[in-house]
């Protein structure tokens, strides 16, 4: 009876021990599906956080009625889930099958469990469905689709001026910008950095050679006789070397042997952007925008105080914090942003905080538009923000040491813009050709603005309101006119066998061209010559020149039939006029550090060879092998 009794208690505890494990097996799974769904943006139906689902339907999405134009809506008869468009649409909460493609509208997958999730967690399609792309949809969801197509009539085309330690003249800046309003620009971003004129406690952030206050008046004054916008941009978070390199303001960095980003956990910071922002504005009365940066704040949550938050809320809170700053005190004035610290936020995130209701975005790339701005990005961006704006760039995107940007490159960038625009049509508030001046505030001068004019004008006129939409040919041919070149005969492709066709043409800042591309052909010889007599040669080694040791007649004849003193007689005279030249176009200090950092490692190589033929044919004793 005994025996029997624990039999049951064995059996009874099995028994339970295996619906216990169960259970746990079960919840357990069900907090992995949870966990995938959230990974790739999806969420139980009844879920009204989901950002696939409105909670205002059937109101609101009958009201919106086509203009989410990245979306396939299920009819107002079932649970009303928004899915984007794209490729990658659903991998179905991680099961390791192919995806589910939703593309051109409803596509029923071939897969069973693929069509279980679809019924599962969105509903069968039902006649009422329709499919964002039919032109004749159910005429009781009809409504009229706006006529965005990428751009509206309100959309800015904009030239960035970066300043960034290179001020260009103002006489420069009062030909080229006639000749930029004339080919479809009609906003001017401003980047200062130190090139602003900041007074009282914020007088060291200004260079000594900044603009003065004048020179600003005089430069909106000609942008508003252009019809011009002006949109100045303050670093706010990151990119603040100019202001945190001093020690004025050391104690604000977020981690102190770096310069770069500002720490948001203390109380100054917020001070000094609001006060930087207040002369700035102060200086441009009647502006619509402010461009807050915001762009690659590498250290972010670095610091003792800011590693306790998540980085992400950290940017957002900074970000909102400096954005309603601005709200507050004027009102009239959005602030933008860039995007790409927000590019691996959670969707969800994004979609809840409130730096969407604060700001504008602009989305920047410079190389791989398709593949780094995908679908799933362009849908969490154009269903959070109000407007979005985007940026190619003209110049400073293809090394940071570059002398000319690359025409077909630069070119290309836009023209995957235009597409990517037209394709999703998304309505844009503005285009931006970015042009860098340098890659942060401690690089060296990349391509000057000057000779990058080919590379602007091309791209200023294949995004104008008048050739948006025309041919390729017809954008070069009006290239073409506009840089006033002489034969019309070459192509993007030509050009790269032969840049000296654009010192042909009469544009602002062809001079500066020649001066370029001249100092390419001085560069390619003179590094040919050094390597010829140093390295491929064997009387002028280092080795030879350390030990005093080699045959002075080889090294003469070399140096003379190399043509050393004339070439470095011609790097002198061209250093010469090249510096009377770019003080046309720049200030003295930005025309020095120009020769500095181009012209004078050529003469240095050659000044080095002479040295050292003159050193060598000064030995006339040679000793005996080994040589010490």
């Amino acid at each position: 009876m005994v025996r029997g009794l624990r039999v049951k208690v064995i059996i009874v505890f099995g028994v339970t021990l295996i619906v216990f494990l169960w259970l746990i097996s079960m919840q357990s799974i069900e907090s992995w599906r949870q966990t995938n769904l959230k990974q790739v943006g999806l969420h139980e139906l009844p879920s009204v956080e989901s950002p696939y689902i409105d909670p205002t339907f059937p109101k609101k999405n009958q009201d919106r009625g086509r203009e989410n134009n990245n979306c396939i809506r299920k009819s107002e008869y079932r649970s009303n889930i928004l899915l984007p468009r794209g490729k990658e649409i659903i991998d179905y909460a991680g099961l390791d099958q192919e995806p589910i493609y939703l593309e051109e509208g409803w596509h029923e997958p071939k897969d069973e469990l693929a069509k279980h999730f679809l019924v599962t967690y969105v509903g069968p399609r039902e006649e009422n469905d329709y499919d964002m792309t039919d032109p004749t949809p159910n005429p009781k969801n009809k409504k009229p689709k706006p006529n965005w197509q990428g751009f509206t009539e309100d959309t800015l085309r904009v030239f960035h001026l970066d300043l960034k330690g290179a001020p260009p003249t103002l006489e420069y800046l009062r030909r080229l910008l006639p000749l930029l309003a004339t080919y479809g620009c009609d906003t001017i971003l401003i980047e200062y950095e130190d090139m602003f004129p900041y007074w009282d406690a914020l007088v060291n952030i200004s260079a000594r050679n900044a603009y003065k206050r004048q020179d600003i008046r005089k430069l909106l004054s000609w942008t508003h006789d252009l019809g011009m916008q002006v949109i100045p941009l303050v670093q706010t978070f990151g990119h603040m070397e100019h202001v945190l390199k001093l020690n004025d303001w050391k104690h604000l960095r977020e981690l102190p042997d770096f310069p770069s980003d500002l720490c948001p956990s203390n109380s100054g910071s917020i001070q000094l952007i609001e006060e930087m922002i207040t002369q700035v504005v102060m200086m441009h009365p009647g502006i619509k925008y402010i461009h807050i940066g915001g762009d690659e704040v590498i250290h972010v949550g670095a610091c003792r105080s800011c590693s306790r938050t998540n980085p992400w809320i950290l940017y957002s809170k900074h970000i909102t914090e400096v954005a309603q700053m601005i709200r507050r005190k004027y009102p009239e004035m959005t602030p933008i942003i860039w995007d790409d610290m927000m590019r691996q936020w959670n969707p969800e995130f994004l979609t809840n905080n409130p730096l969407k209701n604060v700001v504008e975005v602009m989305v920047w790339d410079y190389v791989d538009v398709n593949n780094l701005i995908t679908p799933m990005l362009w849908h969490w961006y154009t269903n959070a923000f109000k407007r979005i704006w985007v940026a190619s760039a003209f110049k400073g995107a293809d090394l940071s040491t570059a002398d000319f940007p690359n025409l077909e490159v630069r070119y290309r960038n836009t023209k995957a813009w235009l597409k990517k625009i037209d394709d999703a049509k998304i309505p844009i508030a503005g285009f931006v050709l970015t042009g860098w001046s340098r890659y942060d505030h401690f690089a060296v001068l990349c391509e000057l603005l000057p000779p990058s004019v080919p590379s602007l004008l091309l791209n200023m006129i294949s995004i104008s309101k008048k050739h948006v939409s025309s041919s390729d040919e017809k954008k070069l041919s009006v290239w073409k006119e506009a840089l006033k070149c002489p034969s019309s005969s070459f192509t993007l492709e030509s050009l790269k066998e032969d840049q000296n066709i654009l010192t042909k043409c009469d544009y602002p800042g062809a001079e500066v061209y020649g001066i370029v591309l001249h100092y390419l052909i001085l560069k390619a010889k003179t590094d040919t010559l050094y390597d010829t007599m140093t390295k491929n040669k064997a009387w002028l080694t280092p080795y030879n020149v350390n030990h005093n040791f080699s045959n002075i007649w080889r090294i003469v004849q070399d140096y003379t039939y190399m043509k050393t003193y004339t070439l470095l007689l011609d790097i002198r005279k061209f250093n010469r006029l090249s510096k009377t030249v770019l003080e046309k176009y720049f200030d003295t200090y930005t025309a020095n550090e120009w020769l500095e950092q181009k012209i004078s490692p050529l003469d240095k190589k050659l000044q080095t060879l002479g040295d050292s033929v003159e050193k060598l044919l000064n030995i006339s004793i040679w000793p005996r092998r080994p040589i010490p």
